[in-house]
């Protein structure tokens, strides 16, 4: 997608590491594209861990008469989900050939 301001190249420029024309040149040592990919693996991960701990507080506390891990089970698993989003809306996007 080259929406926007100036031709192809420049975006290709600005869109990358900088080392390549287009965005499509642009490998995985490029380090803006490295660090995207980190970022992605580390929310997809942390989101993981948060939904499972959620679950869990919620799975061993059902027994309890108060409300208060049933609260914290809830607010974790949706700050999971939370980051689970961000991390699929964040992930490069796969070219296919």
């Amino acid at each position: 997608n080259y929406a926007g301001h100036g031709t192809k190249e420049q975006q290709g420029r600005r869109a990358g590491c900088g080392r390549s024309v287009r965005p499509d040149d642009c490998t995985a040592t490029c380090p803006g594209k490295l660090s995207r990919v980190l970022t992605t693996i580390t929310l997809r991960n942390v989101g993981t861990a948060a939904i499972v701990v959620g679950l869990l507080i919620a799975l061993l506390t059902l027994g309890t008469t108060t409300d208060r891990p049933f609260t914290l089970a809830w607010l974790l698993v949706l700050v999971g989900t939370g980051l689970r989003l961000e991390a699929a809306i964040r992930a490069p996007k796969r070219q296919e050939r």
